[in-house]
């Protein structure tokens, strides 16, 4: 259960901290709160999840599977993964190319795909 529908819940929920709402509103539990909480980080951070699988999967790359990745999937973000390719339209491919030439190492890789989709 939530009180996402509870406009007056929801303004406080935005000004106060936890522990500070909870204790205006001593009748709504810590799980409601939680269950609120959880839905308005769905709506504010849509991608939140998918972003959290493309690290993962980066992550899990080594080697020439990486460098494939690297070139393949972000340098052609339009055979990529379909879940993948709003993030992958992030890697400039011109930034891929002028990378490639200094940067061989699995970590340096991880490291230029992080900074290129983070915002």
């Amino acid at each position: 259960m939530d009180f996402t529908t509870d406009w007056e819940k929801m303004r406080d929920f935005h000004k106060l901290t936890q522990e500070e709402f909870l204790a205006s509103y001593d009748y709504v539990s810590e799980e409601e709160y939680v269950a609120t909480a959880r839905i308005v980080d769905a709506v504010d951070n849509p991608h939140k999840e998918t972003m959290r699988k493309f690290k993962d999967h980066v992550a899990s790359l080594e080697g020439r599977d990486l460098m494939y990745f690297l070139i393949s999937d972000c340098y052609n973000s339009l055979d990529s993964e379909p879940e993948f390719k709003w993030i992958l339209q992030k890697i400039d491919s011109d930034g891929i190319t002028a990378f490639m030439t200094d940067h061989i190492s699995d970590h340096s890789v991880r490291e230029f795909i992080e900074e290129c989709i983070d915002d």
